[in-house]
């Protein structure tokens, strides 16, 4: 949405300026504040290579907007971005108060609508190309479910001091998540350790879901110009020296800004300031918000820098905010109940018969003690339920309602709300809810074979989740172990880390299989060397449902060396299987051989390493226990080891085993060959042999798998 400029500025200066005396004491502004941004940024380029590759095809979309737009920034209008401010606190004095979070606000409104009174104080020679932005910052008014917030997220938490890593943006590691990015500026405030002020991610293409601000809260407030630098550094704008340590061969990429030698680590130098790349007046522009230095003498973003965030944010991944509805006030009605969804049923079921679970919700400012929900299936006559209970403003429950017996196939439910408390709904927008789902009482008969080698992807039955609509398991033929196709997920391009996506076979009855067993082919290589990282890989897991996907049981899971195919484990080459480069899994289903309706999924997670491969999956009858090699037959012990290593196996019937240790550049490091009537014990002596990462490849009966060994030699 477009206002104008002055409409939110007046109102947080309205709620904020009553306090700024008190917050010019509460600032004490770190001594040469240190930005964090390009510290993250390495870091995110070591999780996804592609980044730098992705953000110089960005650069070129950027360019191109400017020059078709090149009357955009002096059109008057005005972009405004909801805001969400995530206040994390270990201590009384870290959970900074409302007033300092609208001071923040309101100062940043002022350094990018250039209205704050230190404007006048810009040396007159680059007040002609000093600029308003055109963006404003507003405080969310409702919540990414619709409720009412005043956009301001705490929580008191054990962790921190923070650092550029990111754990202050997850739930899981001390922090807070972020709200939906797509409609959402999200702006962190925390304690950070080491010297460090803050920092920024720079906008991609792709909705990144760590997309926001981070600053320390000591240096926030309507003085802190450590919140509009990093914020800066959000919508594209990089360091004014160019971050090339004093070279003068560094570029902050806008051309009205004067090159600059380094960072200003003075407090406010007087003007002019001369360095290395200017020597002579008007010297460098220690002023800038996106320069170093003390707050006191920020005051400027030139044309050039106005011009370049109103590309980013109209040309990138975040052009959502500006339709964003996050500021747009929730008026609530004295009774307004509501439906927000349907829990169950869902996807598919086995069953049918079904439990409908609905959410209902008090939308209305009355305490809510009755309602009538409405539901049909499949459009076939309303049925009604009469709930009762003392449901408070705003609150969620889940009301369980009367059971039905439908057939198999598809089906539609349908929910809505009237009469709360017996009284017309003041809102009738968001009473209805429905959902579809699938009812599948008798799986697919067994035995399957799944090749990809039909164009149709996922194959007919087959379903994928893509839960974050980016890069998935999709249909190749750039590569197959047998035929012309096999599945392949593209991880080397992922512009998301730990993402998942799943592959999930149709519903399956194995009851006609008296020993089944699935057996697929593998083909994968890793992008980053496992002896530097050994913890760097996309991971391939296999779980099982037998009832229709509520739960799940883990058969299979398998990352870096254990999951590699070939050697060397790594290469930074697109990673095309050959013929010889894949292998067999096999994975036993006996345990469910009496189920009638099982789901196998293939879940994918990234790490942004090298491309994975399946094919030729199929699920039948096993025609002997020695067909088998997998984790469960063979164990190593010790590990990490230093002497000599055990192998523990199970066999019934004679064996020839053939075990090599391989360094990570593949490598043959020892080589041993047994013959064996049954199970037992081998071992390897690796008291010679260097500490570090290897492979330990057991070859049985020409069946081969990697199992990772860690030798290490050190004592503590």
């Amino acid at each position: 949405m477009k206002y104008k400029s002055t409409t939110l500025a007046a109102c947080i200066m309205l709620a904020g300026a009553f306090s700024a005396n008190a917050q010019n004491n509460f600032i004490s502004e770190k001594a040469n504040h240190q930005c964090g941004t390009m510290q993250n940024f390495e870091r995110l380029k070591k999780l996804d290579p592609a980044l730098e590759a992705r953000m110089q095809a960005d650069e070129q979309k950027i360019h191109q907007w400017i020059a078709d737009n090149a009357n955009f920034r002096t059109s008057g209008l005005t972009d405004t971005i909801p805001v969400v401010v995530h206040v994390v606190w270990k201590t009384t004095a870290q959970n900074i108060s409302t007033a300092q979070v609208l001071n923040t606000v309101l100062a940043l409104n002022q350094d990018y609508g250039r209205t704050g009174a230190d404007t006048a104080n810009t040396p007159s020679v680059w007040k002609p190309i000093a600029a308003n932005t055109g963006i404003q910052f507003c405080l969310a008014q409702r919540d990414p479910f619709g409720a009412p917030t005043d956009g301001i997220e705490r929580r008191q938490t054990t962790a921190g001091p923070f650092t550029t890593d990111d754990a202050i943006k997850s739930y899981a590691t001390g922090g807070l998540n972020a709200w939906d990015v797509s409609k959402y500026f999200n702006i962190w405030i925390a304690d950070l350790g080491g010297g460090l002020g803050g920092y920024g991610e720079f906008p991609t293409s792709f909705l990144s879901n760590t997309f926001g601000n981070v600053t320390d809260y000591m240096l926030v407030g309507l003085t802190g110009w450590v919140p509009t630098h990093e914020c800066g550094h959000c919508f594209n704008l990089r360091h004014i020296w160019g971050d090339d340590g004093g070279a003068c061969t560094g570029s902050d990429l806008v051309t009205d800004t004067p090159n600059q030698a380094d960072a200003t680590n003075s407090p406010c130098p007087s003007f002019p300031a001369l360095d290395a790349c200017q020597t002579a007046s008007p010297g460098y522009m220690f002023m800038n918000y996106m320069d170093y230095g003390s707050s006191a003498c920020k005051n400027i973003f030139t044309q050039g820098q106005a011009t370049r965030v109103q590309a980013a944010i109209h040309n990138l991944a975040y052009a959502s905010l500006l339709t964003s509805d996050g500021c747009v006030p929730v008026v609530l009605q004295q009774t307004d109940a509501g439906n927000p969804s349907i829990v169950s049923p869902s996807g598919q079921e086995c069953s049918t018969t079904i439990i409908p679970i609905v959410q209902l919700r008090n939308w209305g400012t009355d305490t809510m003690v009755s309602v009538t929900i409405n539901y049909e299936f499949d459009n076939n006559g309303i049925q009604t339920f009469a709930w009762s209970g003392n449901l408070a403003s705003l609150a969620i429950v889940n009301v369980t309602l009367p059971s039905a017996t439908l057939s198999a196939g598809i089906h539609t439910l349908t929910s809505y709300t009237t009469n709360p408390n017996g009284l017309p709904d003041g809102n009738a927008a968001n009473d209805t809810t429905s959902g579809s789902f699938d009812i599948i009482p008798l799986g697919t008969p067994t035995p399957i074979v799944e090749g990809f080698e039909p164009t149709i992807f996922p194959p007919t039955g087959w379903a994928l989740n893509n839960f974050d609509n980016s890069v998935t398991w999709v249909r190749t033929t750039k590569a197959a172990k047998t035929g012309v196709a096999s599945a392949y997920v593209d991880s080397k391009n992922y512009p998301c880390n730990g993402c998942i996506d799943e592959l999930i076979t149709p519903n399956l009855d194995l009851t006609t299989l008296t020993n089944p067993v699935m057996t697929f082919q593998i083909a994968y290589r890793m992008l980053s060397d496992p002896g530097q990282f050994p913890n760097w890989s996309d991971t391939l897991e296999i779980d099982i449902s037998t009832d229709c996907g509520d739960s799940w049981t883990q058969l299979y899971k398998k990352y870096s060396v254990n999951l590699t195919t070939i050697i060397p484990a790594f290469s930074t080459v697109d990673f095309i299987p050959g013929p010889n480069d894949w292998r067999q899994e096999i994975i036993t289903l006996a345990p469910f051989t009496t189920n009638n309706n099982v789901l196998i999924k293939f879940i994918h997670t990234n790490d942004y390493e090298n491309g994975m491969y399946v094919d030729d999956i199929n699920i039948d009858n096993s025609t002997g226990v020695n067909e088998i090699i997998n984790d469960e037959q063979f164990s190593v012990y010790p590990n990490p080891a230093n002497s000599n290593v055990q192998i523990y196996f199970t066999e019934t019937s004679k064996s020839k085993i053939n075990l090599l240790l391989i360094d990570a550049l593949g490598k043959i490091i020892k080589s041993e060959a047994f013959e064996t009537a049954s199970g037992g014990i081998l071992s390897m002596n690796v008291s010679a042999v260097a500490s570090g990462v290897y492979i330990l490849r057991i070859n049985k009966n020409g069946n081969v798998i990697n199992k990772k060994l860690i030798i290490n030699h050190f004592k503590k």
